[in-house]
């Protein structure tokens, strides 16, 4: 059953409002974790510590063991290590990465942070912060998002309260914002280290609870790991502590499974506060929500017009940022990534569809994103067709419009010339814009054959966004399939991965190049975990991941990613009759079936030009399967284009495509 504490997110929206109206004496302060700062390209605690468990794996694994087999307590001497609750174990990790060189710590996280800008949501929150009674975060964060929201959207300076010698200025009585970074700002030696987050001093004690006894804490993000401001919380008396509300990322319908992943410190402390728990899609979202509920009582600006005033180039960015939440919003994010959110309840689903729709419509020309939403709502070509045209009309002069119609006329129209037309119109009007730049280099190698073209625009594309993971990893296939340049392809797959460590289809290309071109099989097997980890309904990387399960004798295990793999219906035909081949190799008591089964698929012109088949008929030969010599002849239609016709010579294929053509009559 629900939890007992758990509200709806239109509950806490009513609430918050109810609050902000009728209690003006109880503010609400924001407590953010590194969750809220996802979005703005800024790992989480988890993610850093995976990044420091690979290298200390990297470092002082002399045995070659798999990262899953060496992170063990012992071996890192890290007292019951979990590495299935790695984020708890977030500053032993840090500690024994940099133990020996703190600043070399200092300087890593200085580093992830760089350049990182504010996502959508610390918008809304520099607005609350700026121009109503909610002045205060408090926040484990080193990031300076939070200050640096409040210069683009305000002309309100903050007060930053960054190290532990500061904290006697963190009052309760502002006239400006404050943020209360309990852990330090980088630049003052930020603390990660189990002795530093284990308790607070004195100061911040004193300042917190004065904080938390005269404003509602709303927590987004925050897990509890540090010790040190979870350890106050729970401390304070029961009843010191009015109206907490704690926000958790819900990705599923199922609350119950939404709460699995709560931990049990933070149900017990909401518990004992009389708290609130709340499952929100995502700190952007929530802030949107918030905002859509607060405008009526707050006459909230329009935040595109205000931001208008300022730098063409925030204004900019803010477009950005708009049209990347309306993708999330909408399920249109490209990048099968973490970033790609899902959201939990097809209630909370049409609210933010809502919410996106009144954004548009409060603009006094339509965005581009509003146009491309109507395209997806149309209910044929040709209505697509109209609607980008009209639009194109209105703006001709979105690079995203003409770039997004070129992809249409390229894969729905099937009009080659077209679509290259609108392809360089859209590079024409911004040249710099890498997403345009990578799906014409796409174009030429794909449909126009152009290797050299469309090298150049890789190039280009990489150029005006070194860190577009979608454009590095698709240059990286690139130089396998077209240059055979392996030692570059690497090159690539790493930088791709590296620029977005939870993009599923570059994990599983670069498990495949490893499992293929490096023969490297068990670092392949970490790639394809991760890729799976990232996104487990990715069929391919489930099938790629059963081929190499079977090609080490792990025959559970394969028909296990197998049936999986196929569980999700994947539609191209290349996976198809890969996955058909795998069973037919590794699952003999299935032959006959199998046989049927590849015969549909081959006499339809199923193929997978290329891939590498000849592992698992080995493995299958080694295995006694019944029949090796008419598989080997199968791979060979499948990957190297023998006729089809050249099976006919086998009978028992002869007498499978006669049963077939019999049914078919």
């Amino acid at each position: 059953m629900p939890h007992d504490r758990l509200i709806t997110v239109q509950g806490f929206l009513e609430q918050f409002r109810q609050q902000h109206l009728h209690r003006q004496e109880k503010p609400f302060c924001f407590v953010l974790g590194a969750g809220a700062s996802r979005m703005s390209k800024i790992p989480t605690g988890k993610e850093l510590a995976m990044d420091w468990l690979r290298d200390l794996h990297r470092d002082l694994d002399f045995g070659g063991q798999t990262l899953e087999k060496w992170a063990t307590a012992d071996n890192l001497g890290i007292p019951d290590f979990d590495l299935k609750q790695v984020a708890s174990f977030y500053s032993q990790l840090y500690e024994k990465r940099f133990h020996d060189s703190p600043e070399s710590g200092y300087a890593y996280l200085e580093d992830v942070m760089r350049d990182k800008e504010p996502s959508y949501g610390y918008s809304v929150l520099a607005y609350l912060l700026s121009e109503t009674q909610h002045k205060i975060v408090v926040t484990t964060n080193f990031d300076n998002l939070v200050a640096d929201a409040l210069s683009i959207h305000s002309t309100v300076f903050p007060l930053v309260v960054g190290h532990d010698s500061l904290a006697q200025y963190a009052r309760v009585e502002l006239r400006r914002p404050l943020i209360a970074k309990v852990h330090g700002g980088l630049g003052f030696a930020p603390k990660s280290e189990p002795g530093d987050l284990g308790c607070l001093t004195d100061g911040w004690s004193k300042a917190l609870q004065r904080i938390f006894e005269r404003c509602s804490p709303i927590v987004i993000g925050y897990d509890g790991n540090d010790g040190s401001l979870m350890s106050l919380l729970e401390q304070m008396p029961d009843d010191s502590i009015d109206n907490l509300r704690w926000c958790f990322y819900a990705p599923r319908e199922d609350n119950e499974e939404n709460l699995k992943q709560v931990p049990e410190r933070v149900l017990s402390l909401v518990t004992a506060k009389r708290g609130r728990l709340v499952p929100i899609p995502g700190f952007d979202e929530i802030m949107l929500l918030l905002q859509r509920q607060m405008s009526p009582v707050m006459k909230m600006p329009n935040l595109r017009e205000r931001m208008q005033e300022r730098a063409k180039k925030r204004h900019d960015l803010y477009a950005k940022q708009e049209s990347e939440l309306n993708e999330r919003v909408s399920g249109k994010a490209q990048a099968p990534s973490a970033s790609a959110a899902q959201h939990p309840t097809p209630a909370v689903n049409a609210m933010l569809r809502d919410a996106m729709s009144e954004l548009a419509a409060a603009n006094k020309v339509k965005p581009w994103w509003q146009w491309e939403n109507e395209v997806t709502d149309a209910s044929s070509i040709e209505e697509r067709d109209t609607i980008y045209q009209n639009g194109i009309r209105a703006l001709p002069e979105s690079a995203e419009l003409l770039g997004n119609y070129a992809l249409f006329l390229e894969n729905e129209r099937k009009d080659m010339d077209k679509a290259e037309e609108f392809y360089k119109r859209a590079i024409e009007v911004d040249p710099k814009k890498a997403k345009n730049l990578g799906n014409y280099a796409v174009f030429l190698m794909n449909e126009l054959k152009d290797m050299d073209k469309a090298e150049e625009f890789y190039k280009r594309a990489i150029e005006a966004d070194p860190k577009h993971a979608n454009n590095l990893g698709s240059y990286a296939n690139f130089l396998v399939d077209e240059r055979k340049d392996m030692d570059k392809a690497e090159e690539f797959y790493k930088r791709a991965i590296e620029a977005d460590p939870k993009h599923a289809n570059n994990l599983g290309n670069y498990a495949n190049f490893l499992l293929h071109e490096r023969k490297e099989m068990d670092k392949a097997e970490e790639f394809y975990k991760r890729a799976i980890e990232a996104d487990p309904k990715h069929a391919n990387n489930l099938g790629n991941y059963a081929q190499l399960c079977f090609l080490q004798g792990r025959h559970d295990e394969g028909s296990e990613l197998l049936n999986r793999a196929e569980r999700l219906n994947p539609g191209g035909v290349d996976l198809l009759v890969e996955l058909a081949f795998y069973r037919l190799a590794h699952a003999a008591g299935e032959w006959r079936e199998g046989v049927k089964r590849m015969a549909d698929l081959l006499a339809s012109g199923a193929r997978s030009p290329s891939w590498d088949l000849d592992g698992n008929i080995t493995v299958a030969r080694e295995s006694g399967h019944p029949n090796p010599e008419l598989l080997t002849a199968i791979a060979a239609v499948i990957t190297k284009g023998e006729p089809v016709e050249s099976l006919e010579r086998f009978p028992e294929w002869l007498g499978t495509t006669q049963t077939t053509q019999t049914k078919k009559q």
